[in-house]
């Protein structure tokens, strides 16, 4: 059809009312903008800011019509031992709501469990909390990581959770790999395409059976990866849309393989609104895009580097004078495989 014959948007809801002097008085179930700040921190800062520099920085709350925002109401103590006992001082944050089911998702760093089972009575309290708050009677919590890279890290006094300890709460492993494993098998993958292309001109041997294209496809280990990262963010959907469970989403570092599996539930959601002919503002997309990468610390600027800048899709930091950071998520697994 013509864009004539398309109907007209519907008009604009108005803004939440601004709030008096003095900031955000009013606190909902979770915290909203103002704490999201100290989580954008990428190397481990506090846990988040109090709840006096919150109200003296945030004008009004954007999350307020959805009764909900990145860190449950809980005291400061609480979520100082939370951080402590996460990976990074990366504490459980809410990244996706939805107003039906009360299904959600969060993300997190991995449990400091270590071989002595240490445990943290404020992180299981935080996460019933989360349980608490929702329809379902229960809850999951997926890792990312293949069952021997979670249970190889509890020799470095990480690992994950003990579901003893979570009442009512399920722990999966999936099968994605690290940082390094992903970015060998798309070298490999680039390597097959440019090598392919240049001998023959650029089509003839990417077609010859002789050449055994799709074996060598297979081969380079990349649909495997894409299967693993697609298979992980169906099962979260599927939790959350289906069943309606609170589902606590991490790896390691809580940045690598966690954004992986969160970023396509975002897709999802766009896709099922344009289904609902509601309609979509760029700001509301960028406040959700803030809300599942920018304020939980995504390296953002790493991941979408270009190619030949080394490296997309995942890349390693590096300081500020151009080393690569050896306190990086990345590198704290490349000894992954051999455990």
């Amino acid at each position: 059809p013509s864009l004539r014959a398309l109907p007209p948007l519907p008009p604009l809801p108005p803004l939440p009312p601004p709030l008096p002097p003095g900031g955000l008085r009013h606190r909902c179930s979770f915290a909203g903008k103002g704490e999201m700040a100290s989580a954008r921190e990428p190397r481990g800062g506090s846990a988040r800011k109090t709840r006096e520099s919150a109200r003296s920085e945030v004008d009004w709350d954007p999350l307020s019509g959805l009764g909900s925002g990145p860190v449950p109401d809980e005291s400061d103590d609480d979520l100082r031992a939370v951080a402590a006992f996460r990976s990074k001082g990366r504490i459980p944050a809410l990244t996706y709501y939805n107003a039906d089911n009360k299904g959600s998702i969060w993300r997190s760093s991995q449990p400091k469990v270590g071989l002595a089972n240490n445990t943290c009575w404020a992180d299981e309290k935080l996460w019933a909390s989360a349980l608490e708050r929702a329809n379902s009677v229960a809850a999951r919590i997926v890792d990312c990581r293949p069952y021997k890279n979670a249970l190889g890290n509890k020799a470095k006094g990480m690992g994950y959770e003990d579901e003893v300890r979570y009442p009512h709460t399920s722990v999966t492993f999936q099968n994605i790999q690290n940082i390094h494993t992903i970015r060998a098998s798309m070298d490999k993958l680039m390597n097959l395409i440019t090598s392919s292309a240049s001998s023959s001109g650029g089509s003839s041997s990417v077609s010859s059976p002789g050449h055994n294209w799709l074996g060598n496809v297979e081969n380079t280990g990349w649909l495997n990866h894409l299967r693993s990262v697609l298979n992980a963010s169906v099962t979260v959907a599927r939790y959350v849309a289906c069943n309606g469970f609170p589902v606590l989403v991490h790896c390691s570092d809580g940045w690598d393989r966690t954004s992986q599996s969160t970023e396509s539930k975002l897709k999802a959601a766009l896709q099922e609104a344009c289904k609902e002919k509601e309609r979509l503002q760029a700001k509301i997309l960028a406040l959700r895009s803030s809300v599942t990468e920018l304020s939980v610390g995504d390296r953002v600027s790493d991941v979408g580097s270009p190619v030949n800048a080394a490296l997309s899709p995942t890349t390693v930091p590096k300081d500020e004078n151009g080393n690569e950071d050896a306190t990086s998520d990345a590198l704290g697994e490349s000894n992954e495989e051999v455990i």
